[in-house]
């Protein structure tokens, strides 16, 4: 759907792209693609590159303590949010397994009440209705499974969908 919109709109969409290397020369710049088993020129003339982020766990004395990292550099941690020092919790990108401003302070609340109540009551962190936002003009926005998730696991689901006309 959000194909269909940026075509609408004069944007060229190319999927299933794996960009590969970036030349300059006498003023061109070329994005070299492969693409079904072939190299792909693709001329620009400006490229944003997001290689993604990493959780900062350096510095802070973990390595000291002996915080166990993880394998993908965020805290090893348990379903409280409990390292493997007790006392010791976390939350946000370092806890993974999402990078969400909104997923970091629903993590929050369950590191603090776990830390403080523990001992009385504690609670698991539940990713199930986790908000998804993929932050295009229309944005396109899930919670919960999505169809494919929910067909893997052989949850029944019902499904609605809604046309783009309305935003335009």
């Amino acid at each position: 759907m959000i194909r269909e919109f940026f075509e609408a709109e004069g944007a060229r969409v190319l999927t299933g792209h794996k960009a590969a290397e970036i030349r300059a020369e006498d003023g061109k710049k070329v994005l070299l693609c492969e693409h079904e088993e072939k190299t792909v020129e693709i001329e620009f003339d400006e490229i944003l590159v997001a290689v993604g982020r990493k959780p900062n766990v350096k510095g802070f004395g973990l390595e000291e303590l002996g915080v166990r990292i993880a394998e993908g550099g965020t805290i090893e941690h348990n379903d409280l949010l409990q390292t493997n020092i007790p006392n010791i919790y976390c939350a946000g990108d370092v806890a993974g397994p999402y990078q969400f401003t909104h997923t970091a302070s629903h993590q929050a609340w369950f590191a603090t009440v776990n830390a403080l109540f523990g001992a009385i009551k504690s609670f698991r962190v539940d990713y199930r209705v986790i908000p998804w936002t993929t932050f295009t003009d229309p944005e396109v926005a899930r919670v919960g499974l999505n169809e494919s998730e929910a067909q893997e696991q052989g949850i029944k689901y019902e499904l609605t969908r809604y046309s783009l006309a309305i935003v335009r």
